[in-house]
C-alpha cells in the first residue's frame, strides 16, 4: 500500500496499491459475472447480502489492515462492502456519505472510469481524486 495523506478540502487519504497484486486480480476476475448496468443507470448491492462472503472478507480484513495503519481499529465495527457499476451517462448526484458512516473507501476496479470528486458544500467543487485501478 501506497499511501498519500491529503488535509485538502477536509483529511482524506488516497492510497495506491491497496490490494496485492494477486487479491486485486481474484477481485477483478470474480467480478466478471456480476451485474453490469445499462446506459444512465447503476447496479449496486452489498457483496455480504448476495452471498459473496469471500470477497466481503477479503476487502473488509484489507480496510481493517489499512485503518491500522492510521492507528485506528475498526475491528468490532460493522464494515459493509458495497459493489457499485455506473452506466455510461449516469449522473452519480452530489451527495454527502451518510452520518452513521464513519469511514468510506472507494476501490475502482476497472481499467478506466471516472474519479470521485470532492466538494466542499453540494455546489463547490474542490477537487477529483484521479481515477486509477486498484486505488
Amino acid at each position: 500500500m501506497k499511501v498519500r495523506v491529503n488535509d485538502y478540502p477536509w483529511k482524506h487519504w488516497i492510497v495506491d496499491d491497496f490490494l496485492d497484486e494477486n487479491t486485486f486480480q481474484l477481485i477483478k476476475d470474480s467480478i466478471v459475472s456480476f451485474p453490469k448496468a445499462e446506459e444512465n443507470s447503476r447496479v449496486n448491492f452489498f457483496f455480504r447480502d448476495r452471498g459473496y462472503h469471500t470477497i466481503h472478507n477479503i476487502l473488509r480484513e484489507n480496510f481493517l489492515e489499512f485503518t491500522k495503519t492510521l492507528g485506528e481499529d475498526f475491528t468490532n465495527t460493522t464494515v459493509g462492502v458495497e459493489y457499485m457499476n455506473v452506466g455510461k451517462g449516469f449522473n452519480y448526484e452530489t451527495h454527502c456519505d451518510s452520518s452513521c458512516k464513519i469511514f468510506t473507501i472507494v476501490l475502482y476496479i476497472s481499467d478506466r472510469g471516472n474519479g470521485t470528486k470532492l466538494y466542499s458544500s453540494k455546489e463547490v467543487f474542490e477537487n477529483e481524486v484521479e481515477w486509477k485501478p486498484n486505488r
